[in-house]
Order: structure tokens, then C-alpha cells, then sequence
């Protein structure tokens, strides 16, 4: 059994590490339903990826998870996680105690994650923003309009669109920790988003049945106006009859918590609205009312006593003072747009990831630095301390075939990446070194 276990994940590692570094090569995606997906983004090749075998394929099953859940805690970084739990399951191979094991190398990646935080280097400038969007997205032109929107936003909004060119702009906006009731709400099931343009607003307390809002509701339908309702609470009935509706009406239902954000949303007009589950982004048209509103907001900052309101409101304030950029994607096919977006969207999730917990050597170095601060004696904390350069192998050989300007410029990574890559590895090549027995 453990023969085909190492078969899958070889085959999976096989197929993702070409997309690794800066000079990673695309794979073509045969997604069944139209045109074909070409991508470097490792966590897309590795959802796509599937054997026939069924052993192979739930090994790939689990050591895909290691990607998921980095791109979900980094939103890079996703191929070395593979690489990386790869090479440990490989160098693992004729351990026979593998619960000491594991314990040996949760124990070495501990050390490692905390080591990485205490040599992290803080993000200052434009300019290393740009080097490290640089080395997720490949491209001068969009590493730089991701560095522009970065250092001068704290959120920044990604979208697609049908005019073939990209632009980046900023508005007033803020984003905020409302929750989907429902991910059955999504409208687009791969981002787990829905995105809403001049929405009717309804904020209540708590909302037991729709009865009120049914003239609201028609009007909409006619108008095709979407439809935002944003609550503390929300009855089961309700919830049931918006999901019924949702096929006549763009309706998204949101839980608030907390009362200054959603008593902020009456007062202004919302231009767009880009939720996911566990957030959304609101962009504000700029008007009398909202510079009004700002106004107020400074004056209750000021004279608020109790230090935690005073908190909340200095916060909210900055959010509104601060702004959002949005940038949109597009390109001459869909092929290219999509293939694009993706390398913009690491290159986005890896500059605002080093401006909030710093960044340390790109291209592999940093794993190798980290390595040599490895000196434990234990056969986990020495296969780990070996695996960890796999990467720096594995990216030097393809700059030596690739291009001189990748040789040339300052290659960093963001910290999150890397701590995220290396507690994520290890998890899925632990349980799969400890699997002896499959039921299938």
C-alpha cells in the first residue's frame, strides 16, 4: 500500500514543481467545460490534478491539502508546500518508528516557524513591495501596479474585466468582517465570492421575516437592482425565503458585528460590494454626505472616553480615510486573462502578506538559511533540515536555464509564505508517514 501512496505523490510532485519560482513553466488544465485552463498556480494544478488509481489518488488528496491551506493562510507558496512535503515523505522513506517521527519533525518545524518570525525583515518600502510581487507574478508592469496599490491601500480589490487592458484605481471604501449567512449565496463558487454594484442597502437589528421588505424586493426585481440585507441576526425562515428568491433576485444576506460599521452603511452609498464568507469590501461613492459623515466620526473619536469605543472608531475612521484600490484585469483571449489574474492574484496576496509580517530571501535561500539553524540530532530535525533545500535546488536549475533578469533582480518572499509552507508540509507528510492500512 505504501508503494502506491509514494507512486501519487510523486506523479502530483512531478506535474507541480515545473510551476515552482519565478521561471515556472504553465500547465494546461483540461477543465471538461469549455476552454482549457493554462496556469502556473501551483493549488490550481493540484485541485485539477486526478489518477485513476484510487490509492494514488487519495494520497494526492492529502498532500494537496498542504497547498490549500497555505493559499488560504499566505495565498502563495503553494507549490513549495508540495515540493516540500514531497521531499520530506521521500527522504522518510525507510524510517520504521514513524509516530516518534512525526513527533521529531512537528517538533523541528516549530523551531523553524518561530525562527523564520525573529529574522523577518519589515517591508518599508515601494521598492521591495515591487521585488516581491515581482517574484510571484513575473511581470515588471503588474509588479508594479500591485506595488502602487499596495503601499498606498490597506485592502485591495482584484477583479476581471472585457475591455482587454489593465487599470488600477483607488476609491473611498473599507472592508469589514460581515459573514455570509450562507456559502450558498456565492454567485461565483471558484473565488467563494459574490460581487454586488449599486446594491439597495437594508440594515436592521434583526430581521424574523421578509414581509416588510416585499415592495422593496419588486421594485428591485424590475430594476434588476441587486439586493444587500445586513443584520446582527437573521430567523431560519428567513434565510429559507431568501435562498427561494435568490432565483428571481440578486439577494446576499450578511451577519454584523460590529454596530458602528453597519450604522456607518446607512449614511453613505455604496458603489460595489465584494463579499466572500467571512468578509466584505464596500466601495463608497464619494459625496457630500460621506465627507459629512467623516466629519461626525472625528467628532465622536474625539470626544469618546471609553478607550475601547475610542478604538473601534479610530479604526473605522482609518478605514474610510484610507481607501481601496481596485485592480482590474484583462487581456486579448480568455486563455491569457485567466492565466494572468492568477499570477497577479500571488503576486497581490504575496506583497500584502510582506507588508504586514515582513519578508525574508527569495528563490529558495530563505529555506536553506533556516536549515542551517536546524541542529537537532533527531532523524526528523535532520530529513527536514536536508528536504528544506530542495527548493533553492529546484529554482537554481531553472534560473540557469531561464532568463538573466531573474538573476539580476532582488528575489524576497514574504515570512508568512515561508512559515506557512513549512508548518504545512510537514502536517501532510506526518500523517501520510504514519498511514499504514487504506480502506477503499
Amino acid at each position: 500500500m505504501r508503494k502506491e501512496l509514494l507512486k501519487g505523490i510523486k506523479k502530483l510532485n512531478d506535474c507541480v514543481k515545473m510551476t515552482l519560482g519565478p521561471n515556472g513553466k504553465n500547465v494546461l488544465i483540461d477543465c471538461g467545460n469549455g476552454y482549457p485552463l493554462i496556469t502556473n498556480d501551483g493549488v490550481t494544478v493540484a485541485k485539477h490534478f486526478i489518477l485513476t488509481d484510487k490509492a494514488e489518488q487519495n494520497a494526492v488528496e492529502i498532500v494537496r491539502q498542504a497547498a490549500l491551506k497555505t493559499n488560504e493562510e499566505a495565498g502563495d507558496g503553494t507549490t513549495s508546500s508540495i515540493v516540500l512535503a514531497a521531499e520530506i515523505i521521500r527522504r522518510a522513506k525507510g524510517i520504521k518508528d514513524t509516530i516518534r517521527l512525526r513527533d521529531e519533525l512537528s517538533d523541528a518545524a516549530s523551531f523553524l516557524v518561530k525562527k523564520a518570525g525573529r529574522i523577518s525583515k519589515r517591508c518599508k518600502s515601494k521598492t521591495a513591495l515591487f521585488d516581491i510581487a515581482l517574484n510571484s507574478c513575473g511581470n515588471p508592469e503588474d509588479a508594479a501596479m500591485i506595488a502602487d496599490a499596495v503601499s498606498k491601500c490597506e485592502h485591495v480589490n482584484l477583479e476581471d474585466n472585457d475591455i482587454g487592458e489593465r487599470t488600477l484605481n483607488f476609491s473611498n471604501g473599507f472592508e469589514t468582517n460581515f459573514e455570509m449567512v450562507s456559502s450558498h449565496f456565492c454567485e461565483d463558487m471558484d473565488k467563494m465570492q459574490s460581487i454586488f454594484r449599486n446594491p439597495l442597502m437594508i440594515i436592521r437589528e434583526r430581521i424574523d421575516t421578509i414581509k416588510p421588505f416585499m415592495e422593496e424586493f419588486e421594485n428591485c426585481i424590475k430594476g434588476k437592482r441587486p439586493v444587500i440585507i445586513i443584520a446582527k441576526s437573521f430567523s431560519n425562515e428567513v434565510i429559507k425565503a431568501l435562498l427561494l428568491n435568490k432565483q428571481v433576485m440578486r439577494v446576499l444576506p450578511l451577519k454584523y458585528f460590529n454596530e458602528e460599521e453597519a450604522e456607518c452603511l446607512k449614511e453613505i452609498t455604496i458603489e460595489k460590494c465584494v463579499v466572500r464568507l467571512h468578509n466584505a469590501l464596500f466601495c463608497i461613492k464619494k459625496s457630500v454626505n460621506l465627507s459629512r459623515y467623516i466629519r461626525n466620526l472625528e467628532y465622536k473619536t474625539a470626544k469618546e472616553k471609553d478607550d475601547y469605543k475610542k478604538h473601534k472608531l479610530k479604526e473605522l475612521l482609518g478605514k474610510l480615510t484610507t481607501g481601496v484600490a481596485t485592480i482590474s484585469v484583462g487581456f486579448a483571449t480568455p486563455a491569457e486573462q485567466r492565466e494572468r489574474f492568477l499570477r497577479i492574484e500571488d503576486g497581490l496576496n504575496a506583497a500584502q502578506n510582506a507588508k504586514k509580517f515582513g519578508f525574508l530571501h527569495g528563490g529558495g535561500k530563505a529555506y536553506c538559511e533556516l536549515a542551517k539553524m536546524l541542529k537537532g540530532k533527531t532523524a526528523g530535525a535532520k530529513i527536514l533540515k536536508k528536504s528544506l533545500y530542495i527548493i533553492k535546488r529546484l529554482i537554481s536549475a531553472k534560473t540557469r536555464k531561464g532568463c538573466k533578469k531573474t538573476r539580476s533582480r532582488k528575489v524576497v518572499d514574504p515570512t508568512a509564505v515561508i512559515k506557512s509552507v513549512i508548518k504545512n508540509a510537514v502536517s501532510v507528510a506526518s500523517i501520510l508517514l504514519t498511514t499504514d492500512r487504506m480502506i477503499v
